[in-house]
């Protein structure tokens, strides 16, 4: 939800479109599960490498769980269909949305998000290992790296 800025929102509520933002598990305002740890690094990419999307990490939750929670939603709203829009990790629950209950997503944009495909081209090592590196604690720290 914090991602979608409310400006850009509102211009697509104000061109006619019926606009819901909200966090999905373990982001911005929902419950998190820092209590579960996240498994190492190495792990997940020996995992990864050997098996592929045929071993589980070990996450409390899956894509599934949370395009259930995106479609349990829209069922609380009383929406039957909606236009289905994500970036990231978003994007590859509006692809398992898709999948899941196609009569129930008129279109699909998912944005800087991938398939999972193992054929599909890794990024530049040198960036996936920045990317892993932790957050600096202050806003400015970030913000430099």
């Amino acid at each position: 939800m914090l991602a979608w800025r409310e400006d850009f929102c509102s211009k697509l509520a104000s061109s006619g479109f019926y606009v819901i933002r909200f966090d999905n598990r373990d982001i911005g305002l929902s419950k998190h599960f820092d209590h579960l740890g996240s498994p190492p690094l190495v792990r997940r990419v020996l995992l990864n490498l050997f098996c592929g999307r045929f071993c589980r990490v070990g996450t409390p939750y899956s894509l599934s769980d949370m395009a259930r929670d995106s479609f349990g939603l829209l069922t609380a709203l009383g929406i039957d269909k909606s236009h289905v829009a994500g970036c990231s990790m978003g994007g590859m629950i509006g692809q398992t949305m898709a999948i899941m209950c196609p009569e129930r997503v008129l279109s699909l944009a998912s944005i800087m998000s991938t398939t999972g495909a193992r054929n599909l081209p890794d990024g530049d090592l040198e960036v996936r290992l920045m990317l892993l590196k932790k957050p600096g604690p202050t806003h400015e720290d970030r913000v430099n790296r």
